[in-house]
């Protein structure tokens, strides 16, 4: 009877739904710690996030299972936990970013998205399997090389699959970023996507290439705001402060240095339009939208405009339209974009106006106004309306229409 309950506790503490939420657990915890969160300081190579962590070494634990507990049992306990703490090791040194890991890795082009965070889970979850109590006799029959093939797929896929998904999403929010003069955004997301997918490209440039550029931009915006206002001080150069304040998201320096200029009936168009993009890249879209709309109005009251004043105008009504699009008012913003589209027929409009109906779930307008931006424009946007009219294919697959029109080549090629 003594002996009986030693030897329970250690076949209940080695079963294997005890192990996977024991390992399911440790490996939430190591992906806390050695990864960051989005919008909280720098992102780490590999794995990034911390969702991104957590679905590949979730993905991996199975495979680590079965390949570290079958090392375990040939080895021996001491041999097997030695191995553990090496692999962990080389996991933790890898997360601290020497320059010569992340270089061999992103320089191997045959390997899939996610590839590289995959392996190196596996890893993780292999030392996890060494562990003691990580599989009993019990269940060995379970560790049987014949079960590794299709573990460790799970354990490469999974994470491919999930990186791809993430990429897309934070490529959609990266252009958004740039459409709206969002620096500091654009630069934190272009990074994070060079880690991401190191060989990834935006318009034919490379998002490490492109986070490079955007830093070298914010870091000289600041060094040109650090710079006083000489006097005496003219309306040009308030606009010019208050523009760089906005691009950098500095909405309350921006709101003091334009106040003298917003205080004018009617106010200075320009200095609404500052405010309104600084509301906007803050996020509080009801105060951009007043911002735009007060614009929009004193352009009105300054009677017919002259040709000089109409990019001011359309700035307006774009401003109009993505505030109305965020604040979920989408006839109001469907009607706003297609003012901006009558005022500039463009490209770039038309791409704009593909994308909000993409969001909307309209899918052959998106299609259209896709296809027409690539056609006007196929050096800036034919890859882009491309990429959109994939995504359209496939989350709309039912829609033949997308299909059929897609059959007839490239666009705007």
């Amino acid at each position: 009877m003594s002996r009986s309950t030693p030897r329970n506790i250690d076949s209940a503490s080695s079963q294997p739904q005890f192990w996977l939420l024991g390992g399911g657990l440790v490996s939430a915890l190591v992906a806390w710690l050695f990864t960051g969160r989005e919008g909280e300081g720098s992102p780490r190579f590999p794995f990034v996030w911390f969702d991104v962590a957590l679905v590949a070494l979730w993905a991996a634990l199975p495979a680590g299972w079965l390949i570290g507990g079958w090392l375990r049992a040939r080895t021996g306990r001491l041999p097997a936990a030695l191995l553990a703490a090496l692999l962990l090791a080389g996991i933790l040194v890898t997360t601290l970013n020497p320059p010569w890991i992340p270089a061999a890795l992103r320089e191997l082009p045959f390997l899939p998205v996610g590839a590289p965070r995959g392996g190196l889970a596996l890893i993780a979850a292999m030392a996890i399997g060494l562990l003691p109590g990580g599989l009993s006799s019990s269940c060995s029959g379970w560790s049987a090389p014949r079960w590794w093939l299709p573990a460790i797929l799970i354990a490469l896929l999974v994470p491919a699959a999930y990186d791809h998904a993430r990429i897309r999403y934070f490529e959609t929010q990266l252009a958004e970023s740039l459409a709206q003069n969002n620096l500091n955004r654009a630069a934190v997301l272009a990074a994070d996507l060079a880690m991401l997918q190191p060989r990834g490209e935006v318009a034919g440039e490379s998002h490490a290439a492109l986070a490079a550029r955007l830093r070298e931009r914010v870091q000289a915006l600041e060094r040109e705001i650090a710079q006083p206002l000489p006097s005496p001080t003219t309306v040009g150069m308030l606009l010019a402060r208050g523009h760089q304040l906005a691009l950098l998201g500095r909405v309350d320096d921006a709101q003091r240095v334009l106040a003298p200029l917003v205080a004018l009936d009617p106010p200075h168009p320009a200095a609404c339009l500052h405010l309104g993009a600084a509301y906007e890249l803050r996020g509080d879209w009801q105060a951009g939208l007043d911002w735009y709309e007060r614009a929009r109005s004193a352009l009105r009251r300054l009677g017919p405009l002259p040709q000089s004043a109409q990019p001011m105008l359309l700035q307006a009504t774009k401003g109009i339209a993505f505030t109305q699009r965020k604040l979920g008012r989408l006839r109001e913003a469907e009607a706003a974009y297609l003012q901006a589209l009558d005022l500039a027929p463009t490209a770039e409009m038309h791409f704009l106006l593909a994308q909000f109906y993409d969001d909307s779930q309209q899918t052959a307008l998106a299609h259209q106004h896709a296809e027409t931006a690539a056609r006007l424009d196929p050096r800036q946007f034919g890859d882009a309306a491309e990429q959109l009219i994939a995504k359209l294919a496939e989350h709309h697959f039912g829609c033949w229409g997308i299909f059929t029109r897609q059959s007839g080549g490239n666009l705007g090629r």
